[in-house]
């Protein structure tokens, strides 16, 4: 049978990108990949911006699907039901959703009406048996992890083991996207996914919820040969890659995993690579072990500044004096370290966020990336915000729009003017760092009040550009030739981070 996806891939990356043309879906790749294992075929319709219902009826009778695959973020869960009303206004085509919105909040996703069916956890044998039934004609009722309508009713199968060994699934289908329409062409970006769970459970995020749904073997490795396998194929028909960026959730969680890996990558491949990682795991041994294995960057979270923000509210388990050391190493051993932040948390006052701020001005991250805080439906930060009358419904937001709670101490204003000045006020204490101890702190008091005083103004939240200008001009000429030629901007930076002299190509 044929299964057409849809993956809505908008309003993630867009601040970053002026041009994003959306990215490589892995979990979409593994599907199909067992799907075209098992003798079905597969298409994909990638939105990487909103399409009008004319424009996606016209794709979808091209495509002539049997099933169609739908998968969501929490918040672009609202677009999913659109385009999923359209289809069934005017035809009769089964669908079915997936994805983390359909595993963490299954009871909205089924009420909607243009859905059929979900599919919850990891599906790719899920899929495969449903399909397998559906082309054949048989009972679907009493596929696990699968939900279904059936007779006015909703049969909501349990969970079936997760498949332990990773080595036996296939690589995912690369073929099912146009790899130099996407942003990771535009990037010279392979990206590749080496684990799947988190053993930890910050409050914000689904891991959690999949930690309860999978209380064994959640935590899953792929063999260090099994990745460079399939690295290997991916190099063979992306000729430009210029560096891997592995997508795990945290990349270091395994020495020995790490230290092998670090022996083998770079025998057989000339090329760097990026990850995510904990600043807990970036001790002297680590890094050095990264460094000779040729990782260029790690992303890393430090969220926030306070410590009762960090421990209590979001559960990260990470100090301060962590989060410095895993700097200065990472600056020892020459790997950049960026740092992602959240502002708008609950219970966050402004004097918080100026502690993040202040923060990552001491720390001197390669790049700073500052999302607003979003509640996603039943993780604990969620649990939290409704107990306290924050929101009063599951709503969330894109990353860099307004945040979708009222608190008392912190304005949706206040919270939108510090996300973008947050650049601004960085450099400000970055400077302050550098004067005499008694003129650094009486600066550093100026900028708090003012700071404060400015992010309840109107004015001061819409003349960021201006201030821009005034106090950061390289930044302004940086995002100016991003917004005006991205391929220029990018080419710029990537000459001075002396990306070029490692022209990717494949050693083996």
């Amino acid at each position: 049978m044929k299964i057409t996806f849809i993956f809505t891939d908008l309003n993630v990356f867009n601040r970053y990108s002026r041009d994003y043309s959306g990215i490589f879906a892995h979990g979409i790749g593994y599907l199909s990949a067992i799907l075209k294992k098992k003798g079905h075929s597969t298409s994909l319709i990638h939105i990487i911006e909103e399409i009008d219902k004319e424009s996606f009826l016209n794709r979808i009778e091209k495509e002539q699907p049997d099933l169609v695959a739908f998968t969501s973020l929490s918040h672009q869960f609202a677009y999913v039901k659109k385009l999923s009303s359209w289809l069934k206004e005017t035809t009769d085509i089964i669908t079915i959703c997936g994805g983390v919105h359909a595993t963490i909040d299954p009871e909205e996703v089924i009420k909607a009406d243009s859905i059929d069916m979900l599919c919850r956890g990891e599906g790719e044998y899920a899929l495969a048996e449903l399909c397998d039934k559906l082309s054949s004609g048989k009972d679907i009722s009493q596929i696990k992890n699968i939900w279904v309508k059936k007779g006015g009713a909703v049969i909501k199968n349990d969970i079936r083991p997760l498949e332990t060994n990773l080595d036996d699934l296939p690589f995912p289908d690369r073929s099912l996207f146009s790899y130099k329409n996407l942003y990771d062409y535009k990037i010279r970006m392979l990206t590749v996914l080496a684990a799947r769970g988190c053993p930890f459970s910050c409050s914000y995020c689904c891991n959690h919820q999949y930690q309860k749904l999978y209380p064994h073997n959640y935590l899953r490795l792929r063999s260090v040969d099994n990745v460079l396998s399939e690295i290997d194929e991916a190099l063979g028909w992306y000729k430009d890659v210029e560096f891997i960026n592995f997508v795990d959730d945290t990349l270091c969680m395994d020495k020995k995993w790490i230290e092998e890996f670090c022996e083998k990558f770079p025998k057989r491949f000339n090329l760097p690579f990026h990850g995510n990682t904990r600043v807990n795991f970036l001790d002297e041994q680590m890094l050095s072990l990264l460094n000779k294995g040729g990782c260029e960057r790690l992303d890393v979270g430090i969220e926030s500044g306070s410590a009762y923000m960090r421990q209590q509210i979001l559960k990260r388990n990470i100090t301060e004096e962590q989060i410095a050391r895993a700097f200065d190493l990472a600056h020892k051993f020459g790997i950049k370290l960026s740092a992602y932040n959240m502002i708008g948390c609950p219970f966050e006052t402004p004097r918080m966020i100026l502690e993040t701020i202040k923060l990552n001005a001491r720390v001197k991250p390669y790049a700073s990336h500052n999302a607003i805080f979003q509640p996603y439906p039943n993780t604990e930060a969620y649990q939290l915000c409704l107990k306290n009358n924050f929101i009063s419904e599951k709503k969330v937001s894109a990353f860099f729009k307004e945040s979708v709670l009222s608190q008392p101490q912190l304005s949706k204003r206040q919270v939108l003017f510090f996300s973008r000045y947050f650049p601004i006020l960085m450099k400000l204490y970055i400077f302050s760092g550098i004067l005499p101890k008694k003129i650094s702190s009486r600066l550093v008091s100026f900028i708090d009040k003012n700071a404060i005083g400015l992010s309840k103004n109107y004015i001061a939240l819409k003349s960021y550009f201006l201030f821009l200008i005034i106090l950061s001009p390289i930044k302004t000429i940086k995002l100016l030739i991003m917004k005006i030629n991205p391929r220029m901007a990018r080419k710029i930076k990537y000459i001075i981070d002396g990306r070029y002299y490692m022209k990717g190509k494949n050693n083996s």
